[in-house]
């Protein structure tokens, strides 16, 4: 984006930044309290992520949105390419380390939530992994398919590489 407010008729793109960030790490974490815990804990606490969405949404003036500049653009082809190497989402060869979170993934898409494995004793166990960053791409995958969830996993990446980047 481009570094003066003025030049994008107001916009300061580093409050857009905050809240586009803030909303890429709210929705996993809304997700998880929705999925994992009892109702009269998730909803005060997804009304909290709402809250501070809108007080976060209060300070942003999105009229007009900022043109984005010859470093963004630059930003999210290195992005986009590092992410398409990486091995998520399966577009190229992805190493053995892959399994296991498309294990994560699958078990989060196919099983209800939150994820419960049966043992031979009498005690379960949840599935216990970097939840946060699976559960968009496994609620892509509870509507769609599987192989989608694994698509926007990627997606999802990228997004998350590309915000990390910008700050």
């Amino acid at each position: 984006f481009s570094p003066s407010p003025v030049e994008n008729g107001g916009t300061n793109p580093s409050t857009l930044l905050l809240f586009a960030t803030f909303l890429y790490l709210a929705l996993p974490a809304g997700l998880f309290l929705a999925g994992w815990f009892r109702l009269e804990v998730a909803i005060p606490g997804i009304i909290a992520l709402v809250a501070v969405a809108c007080l976060i949404f209060r300070t942003t003036a999105w009229l007009p949105l900022p043109k984005p500049t010859l470093f963004f653009w630059i930003a999210l082809l290195f992005c986009c390419v590092w992410v398409y190497l990486s091995g998520v989402g399966h577009f190229v060869y992805a190493n053995m380390d892959w399994m296991v979170r498309d294990a994560v993934l699958h078990d989060l898409v196919v099983k209800p939530w939150p994820v419960v494995y049966q043992t031979d004793t009498a005690e379960a166990l949840l599935l216990r992994a970097p939840l946060g960053y699976y559960l968009p791409a496994a609620v892509v995958g509870k509507l769609v398919s599987l192989p989608m969830a694994y698509m926007f996993l990627a997606v999802w990446t990228g997004l998350g590489v590309l915000l990390a980047f910008m700050l």
